[in-house]
């Protein structure tokens, strides 16, 4: 991607399950990246369990939804001992108990898959076969990831922007890791009105974060490191390397 664009560095983004691996990346290679940017920002599955799981049957039992709530009963919170039904089981409900998300999900994937230019039923079909096997393989590293063990010190720039209402990658837990994160520049914005997938439910509020906050330090001379936290950044809204949480209404 470098060679192709250009660059000695690239941002790099990171979604979801993919956030557990991209924080790893730029922890292991900051002098590649300008910065991370984290949204739906999985911070594992360690911390905070059985307080998410409660508030899930809470949400469940308020919706009448007795069978959700017996089948996580079933399963219980510990995630160590679950298998990918499962985990899958765990996900369905979670997002049931949301069910304006949920709706809003749903459409988006079916929209983004059924829709997909050139996809047929084979590619489909593949699609959802490839998700059953990945998870399958990594099942066992997602319920054991704790992102805070491998250190909360970063050395670029650090920005979280996660959906307000996420119940599948809970802006709390996103929130915990933030607070500890030590960077030249960290910055976490709470998106307003939607849930996972931010990035793409959306668009525009997560454009203009990236627009403001984030393209401007591709437009600096030297790499933002840890060791220039005292200095004020040009094209940064004049603010010194800084923490900040905020949110945002769409436009």
């Amino acid at each position: 991607m470098r060679a192709r664009l250009g660059k000695d560095r690239i941002f790099l983004p990171a979604s979801s399950v993919g956030s557990t691996f991209g924080i790893q990346v730029v922890r292991r290679r900051p002098e590649l990246f300008y910065a991370y940017i984290g949204t739906d920002q999985n911070v594992g599955m360690q911390r905070g369990r059985e307080e998410e799981f409660c508030e899930v049957l809470k949400r469940l039992h308020a919706l009448g939804l007795s069978k959700g709530v017996k089948a996580l009963e079933r399963i219980g919170p510990d995630p160590t001992g679950w298998s990918p039904d499962d985990y899958n089981t765990v996900a369905r409900w979670t997002m049931e108990s949301d069910p304006e998300g949920l709706r809003r999900t749903m459409k988006l994937l079916k929209d983004a898959v059924w829709y997909a230019p050139g996809w047929t039923l084979r590619d489909i079909r593949a699609f959802v076969a490839g998700m059953r096997h990945t998870l399958k393989k990594l099942l066992p590293e997602i319920t054991q990831y704790d992102a805070w063990k491998p250190g909360t010190h970063f050395e670029i720039p650090f920005f979280i922007f996660q959906g307000e209402d996420d119940v599948l990658t809970t802006p709390k837990l996103a929130e915990a890791f933030f607070t500890d994160v030590v960077a030249p520049i960290k910055r976490m914005t709470l998106i307003q009105g939607t849930g996972h997938f931010a990035a793409f439910m959306q668009p525009n509020s997560f454009l203009r974060e990236l627009l403001v906050d984030v393209r401007p330090l591709a437009e600096t001379r030297n790499l933002i490191t840890i060791d220039q936290t005292s200095r004020t950044m040009p094209g940064l809204r004049g603010i010194r390397a800084s923490t900040e949480l905020r949110n945002v209404q769409n436009a």
